[in-house]
């Protein structure tokens, strides 16, 4: 009955969502949307953001992976006391036909969380916990990544837990296809009461596209088995929130072929301590602006091509829909115009011009993507304001 009443909340949710879009999807159609220039100059806006959250350097080490194993498991933990065992009962009780590590690195706890990994560090001899002082969940990652030292990585939060015999399902979707990256299903899990509203059950595939990948997996480090090699010149910007971003940013860019498995593969859980809450409603959220400029210059350096029509689209979307979506939270007409801004200068001298951009999608999609391409060049804010609404 819990499970079907989660059903029902999820199902009128997204179906509110739908309607919303459609609604200004007709707006935009109709070109009934109002004009509206942006006033502020990116000098002006630089500083508007920068009073509340200045830009941050981006730094990323060469990293070496030995290879000692078929997987290396990371996870960071921070406070998480409540559900760390169920996180470490679900990977310990992996069973894989390889070695496999699981590294866990107490970012700084201050409750139980330290007596629960030296515990389960005593009993399963695959398991190694590093001690950090605080460096958030960005910096907990890097540390792992350092240690680990497996030839595909996972990353697990300790908010999150396992289906039994997912990594070795992943793991033989990997070296079956070549895959460098497979991205498997994820269940939501309400935490008061353990509820875990399954994902629909797909025909698993290889996949090439860019695009198709982003909008299989949820924009999270965690829920996917990379090919080590992948972050040998890539880690998480530290000091930066929404740092995950880079996933899809730096780390997609490279893959030259995803596997996309149509079953449960992870199970998250929403918590009021997990790293996804914590990283909302505060000045952080201008990070959503930042962490692209950042992420891009990096793609450039280590080579990947972020002339192409996927990279571009990703870009667009990021800077849209994502970054709108979190900076509503200031309610300040001036922080969203300043960020549009930025945005648009961005953009305009990063790629105008560069290449020819073909969007994909249903035509209504494409048509979208053609007026928010517009806003940026036109640095009409009202425009770009109703396609964020809509992707």
């Amino acid at each position: 009955m819990l499970e079907y009443a989660a059903r029902v909340a999820l199902f009128l949710k997204q179906k509110k969502g739908q309607l919303q879009k459609r609604k200004q999807r007709k707006i935009l159609e109709r070109k009934q949307y109002t004009k509206e220039t942006a006033v502020i100059d990116t000098a002006q806006a630089v500083q508007v953001l920068g009073k509340i959250r200045p830009c941050g350097k981006a730094e990323c080490k060469e990293l070496t992976f030995r290879g000692g194993c078929a997987v290396s498991v990371i996870i960071p933990v921070y406070n998480a006391a409540g559900t760390l065992s169920k996180c470490l009962d679900s990977v310990c009780g992996q069973k894989l036909t390889q070695d496999f590590e699981v590294i866990c690195v107490n970012d700084g706890s201050t409750d139980g969380s330290a007596d629960i990994l030296s515990k389960y560090e005593k009993r399963y001899p695959e398991l190694v916990v590093i001690e950090e002082e605080n460096r958030g969940g960005a910096g907990a990652r890097n540390c792992g990544l350092q240690k680990a030292g497996g030839r595909y990585l996972f990353f697990l939060d300790a908010d999150d837990f396992l289906p039994q015999g997912v990594l070795q399902k992943l793991l033989d979707d990997a070296q079956q296809s070549g895959a460098e990256i497979v991205i498997g299903k994820t269940a939501r899990c309400l935490t008061s009461r353990e509820i875990i509203v399954q994902p629909r059950t797909e025909e698993s595939r290889e996949e090439k596209s860019l695009w198709s990948a982003r909008k299989y997996g949820m924009g999270t480090p965690w829920g996917k088995l990379y090919k080590a090699s992948l972050w040998e010149k890539t880690q998480f910007f530290e000091g930066y929130s929404f740092e995950d971003s880079i996933v899809y940013l730096d780390i997609y860019p490279q893959c030259k072929k995803f596997y996309l498995e149509g079953t449960l593969s992870y199970c998250f859980r929403s918590g009021k301590n997990s790293l996804y809450k914590r990283q909302k409603n505060s000045s952080k959220g201008i990070d959503a602006l930042w962490i692209v400029i950042k992420a891009v210059q990096h793609a450039q350096e280590i080579g990947a091509d972020i002339y192409s029509s996927e990279y571009y689209q990703l870009i667009l979307w990021h800077l849209s829909t994502v970054m709108y979506g979190r900076l509503t939270q200031f309610e300040s007409r001036e922080i969203l115009e300043s960020a549009f801004v930025v945005a648009a200068e961005f953009i305009c001298k990063t790629f105008t011009g560069k290449a020819e951009y073909a969007f994909v999608g249903d035509e209504s999609e494409k048509e979208i993507y053609r007026l928010l391409e517009k806003s940026f060049q036109e640095r009409d804010f009202g425009m770009w304001v109703q396609c964020s609404k809509v992707l």
